[in-house]
């Protein structure tokens, strides 16, 4: 069994609103202290939940997966980039990479 607090979350986001909100709130439900990182895929600036839901939040000007796919190596870096700086922003032993159709239904997380 994981510890609750051994985990953060890289969470890449474009332009569902109501759908990432949904994913957060019921996340923050079961693990209110985690840490979350929300990355705009050159989508909406979701900087109005960094208080609402304690997140961090980063805008990028660059779409890594226009149409749903990697188009080009450019983008492939770029999204492990991303992950990357997540894994090295918190001091976790795993980082569960969310997107907006997750939902959290328990605090139950085994390694």
């Amino acid at each position: 069994m994981v510890d609750n607090k051994d985990f953060a979350v890289h969470f890449q986001v474009w332009k569902n609103d109501k759908a990432t909100e949904f994913s957060i709130s019921e996340f923050r439900k079961y693990f209110p202290e985690n840490s979350i990182r929300l990355v705009s895929d050159n989508g909406n600036d979701y900087s109005h939940f960094i208080e609402k839901y304690n997140v961090d939040f980063e805008f990028s000007d660059k779409n890594t997966l226009p149409k749903g796919r990697f188009l080009e190596e450019w983008q492939c870096y770029e999204w492990l980039r991303r992950v990357n700086d997540t894994c090295k922003m918190y001091d976790s032993k795993w980082i569960v990479i969310f997107e907006d159709d997750v939902l959290t239904q328990s605090s139950n997380f085994i390694e």
